[in-house]
């Protein structure tokens, strides 16, 4: 009973704190607000039935305290112990009913806050913030509150984040829609021009072909005019040189010239170049110095150094130690000097493969001593020419017929090394500035500048960019004075590589069959045909290399819908093999709405036609050989300098060879 005792008034005081806490909030809470709500008032009016039943308890726990002190006074009385298990009972009854009605009103209370909340969650907060006794002793309704509230927060961002990403999507969609609608124009204002070709547009078209033509002349008349006044100087400085020698010589330069045509009145004496020496157009040289004289002539003959002067003059010089040799009779010589001129040329043209104006130094060298071998023969067939000074130079006691055939092979081979040099070179710009580009559909005067920088700073090859690197090696070799036959020679090779390698790209590149790409083909051609007939190399075969383009661009552009068309694409295209044709016609692919693609029936009339037409006589190639080489000849071109004329350089460094 003693411990029931003190579980009752462990409860009596809870009730009591519960009690009192709830009395003095509320309290506060209508001192400080100025507005009392209902459910307010019902709050005060049950806790004041809680303050008169809180009491009530009191006086019964009185009496219970005096019922257990008359207990222990006289333990043998039982009266007392059942009035104390009377008031045990009621107060267990009274201590549940309480509960109940607490919890009840908590969850009234919890209920009418949250539904304020769910109504607006600022005011409500900013009720909290002014009166936080509205809120229970454990924090829940706070905690609820701001779980409510970061939950709010965290929905508001994302939605802010969706707006924003949406926002920025569609301006990018709309930007997008807006560069396809511009461009979808340009391209209905390009296809409408070329399918209604008005006189009008013809004209204008004609003009613009004109006008690029007039640009590239005037850039050629550029580079002619640059190439005139180098040949000008080198000729002013022969001049000089000539002129010095002639006053060494005692030769009076002022009798003859314009500036001395008025005649004088007493008489005229006629000015006579006195000859100190006859020369016999010979070089004598030690066997020791046969090394240096290798060194100097061929090992490190250097381009720079043959600028300004005789072409060929290294060979000139070699010739005439071979004459002395031949004239003293020393066949030891005679050997030695010809295998140490092959062997260092061969040598040096594979050390200096890479640089093609090495390359043309050397090969207009081995010519020019090909020609020598041959001119100073004694051969009649080579000796028509000779003037009779030239006859008398002629080589007396040795026939050396069988290394002119070993100097031929060399220059074949120096020639061979040329062809690869320029490959080389024009490999990387075929494919990018005959294919790839696409200067037609654009401004084509954008493509007058040669080389032309895109955004990322890249130089980008056109058409323009070839031509002119073959205006400067067409240049260095007319400087080095280069045969003419050889060079016809060497653009015919070049021109059939890019024929072959830009035929290959097309016939393996789906993308690029299609009808513009056959416009810009046959743009490029005519632009190198226009640069051939600049470059007075018509007659050289090269415009012939390139039939077979010129008929891959017709078939690009040509109806390939009606049985007639089979007809004209079969008489058309007699460079491009069968197996080509039908390659062109599967690969073709329409750019836009207004063409269609190639039936599959059409390809095999096409085809049939072909057969029947070529036979089995026709080699089946797909892909021209890029490898393929034309044969080169070195015709005969006799030289008109006489031996005796002929003097070295004194920055050459061959003072060990003397003058005969």
């Amino acid at each position: 009973l003693r411990k029931r005792v003190k579980e009752l008034e462990a409860d009596k005081r809870q009730l009591q704190y519960e009690l009192e806490g709830r009395e003095t909030p509320i309290s506060s809470r209508s001192r400080s607000s100025s507005i009392v709500t209902d459910t307010d008032i019902e709050h005060v009016s049950k806790l004041k039935s809680f303050e008169e039943e809180n009491q009530r308890l009191k006086e019964k726990l009185e009496s219970l305290n005096q019922a257990f002190m008359e207990f222990e006074e006289n333990k043998d009385s039982k009266a007392p112990i059942r009035i104390l298990l009377n008031q045990v009972n009621v107060l267990n009854e009274e201590n549940e009913k309480h509960r109940h009605e607490i919890l009840n009103l908590k969850s009234k209370q919890r209920d009418q806050e949250f539904g304020g909340l769910s109504i607006g969650v600022n005011t409500d907060f900013d009720l909290f913030k002014k009166d936080p006794e509205l809120m229970n002793e454990d924090g829940e309704l706070q905690m609820a509150f701001l779980s409510q509230r970061q939950t709010i927060q965290l929905l508001e961002a994302e939605l802010k984040a969706e707006r924003k990403n949406f926002t920025l999507n569609d301006n990018e969609l709309r930007e997008e829609l807006r560069r396809l609608r511009k461009d979808n124009q340009r391209q209905q204002k390009l296809i409408s021009r070329n399918l209604v070709y008005t006189s009008e547009a013809k004209t204008s078209d004609s003009l613009q072909h004109e006008v690029a033509s007039l640009n590239h002349e005037n850039v050629e008349f550029r580079e002619k005019i640059e190439l005139y006044e180098k040949e000008i100087k080198r000729l002013k400085k022969q001049v000089k040189l000539a002129a010095s020698r002639l006053k060494s010589r005692g030769v009076d330069l002022n009798i003859g010239t314009p500036g001395n045509l008025t005649p004088s009145p007493g008489p005229i004496a006629a000015a006579v170049q006195r000859k100190d020496h006859v020369y016999m157009g010979m070089y004598a040289y030690k066997m020791e110095d046969e090394s240096n004289l290798i060194r100097n002539l061929v090992i490190d003959l250097k381009p720079k150094l043959t600028e300004g002067v005789l072409p060929g003059l290294p060979s000139y010089i070699i010739f005439m130690c071979l004459r002395h040799a031949d004239y003293t009779n020393n066949d030891t010589k005679v050997k030695s000097l010809l295998v140490s001129v092959i062997n260092g040329i061969t040598k040096s043209t594979k050390r200096h493969g890479d640089d093609f104006e090495s390359v043309v130094c050397y090969l207009v060298n081995t010519c020019r001593l090909l020609h020598l071998l041959k001119q100073y023969s004694g051969e009649k067939n080579f000796t028509t020419q000779n003037t009779k000074k030239q006859n008398e130079h002629c080589l007396r006691n040795f026939d050396i017929s069988e290394y002119r055939q070993v100097v031929n092979d060399l220059a074949v081979h120096t020639y061979q090394g040329l062809v690869r040099c320029v490959e080389k070179k024009l490999q990387t710009m075929i494919v990018p500035g005959m294919v790839e580009h696409e200067g037609i559909t654009g401004a084509i005067s954008s493509m007058h500048d040669g080389m032309s920088n895109d955004q990322e700073g890249v130089e980008r090859i056109t058409i323009y960019t070839i031509t002119k690197q073959l205006s400067t090696y067409l240049s260095v070799m007319h400087n080095h004075g280069l045969d003419p036959q050889i060079v016809k020679q060497l653009y015919k090779q070049i021109f059939y590589l890019m024929t072959a390698t830009t035929l290959n790209n097309l016939v393996l590149r789906k993308e690029m069959c299609h009808w513009s790409k056959g416009m810009q083909i046959r743009y490029n051609v005519s632009e190198l045909e226009e640069w051939l007939r600049g470059s007075k190399l018509v007659d050289s075969g090269a415009s012939e290399t390139l039939e077979p383009l010129v008929q891959v661009s017709q078939l690009l552009q040509v109806s390939k819908k009606v049985d007639q068309d089979v007809d004209s694409i079969c008489e058309l295209c007699t460079k491009l093999s069968t197996q080509q044709i039908i390659k062109i016609l599967n690969h073709y692919t329409p750019v836009n709405e207004f063409e269609t693609r190639v039936e599959a029936s059409f390809v095999r009339k096409v085809h049939d036609k072909l057969r029947k037409s070529r036979g089995d006589t026709e080699t089946q190639k797909l892909l021209m050989d890029t490898k393929h080489a034309f044969p080169v000849t070195f015709p005969y071109n006799p030289s008109t300098v006489e031996l005796d004329t002929i003097t070295i350089p004194e920055s050459w460094n061959l003072n060990f060879l003397e003058r005969m």
